[in-house]
């Protein structure tokens, strides 16, 4: 069902190339900055400890062969953030799953 809502969304809106699906609860304010982000020694460290917790989860839930390469990306993005004039710090973490069998094609979940 979500993948078939990305195709019709994509074939339908010209510039919009990709969908993300957000979980957790109702997102009430609408994105209106982005977080500065740079390659950073914190920056990096946010990215290698969300990709522990999801290598864990997948390890834990015994998944971790499901996958081909799952991706684990921050998003320069706060959902949620109230209106403020100071640059926010917040970051949104992405994974993408993708199972393949022979790296030529796969399907992205």
């Amino acid at each position: 069902a979500l993948s078939y809502l990305t195709k019709v969304i994509t074939m339908l809106c010209s510039d919009v190339n990709r969908c993300c699906y957000m979980f957790g609860e109702k997102i009430e304010t609408p994105l209106k900055d982005v977080t500065p982000t740079y390659l950073t020694p914190r920056n990096l460290n946010r990215l290698r400890e969300a990709d522990a917790v999801v290598n864990a989860t997948l390890q834990k839930h015994g998944e971790i062969g499901s996958v081909a390469q799952m991706p684990v990306v921050l998003l320069p993005l706060h959902f949620d953030r109230p209106s403020r004039y100071d640059p926010s710090t917040q970051h949104a973490v992405v994974i993408r799953p993708i199972t393949t069998r022979d790296f030529m094609t796969g399907i992205t979940y």
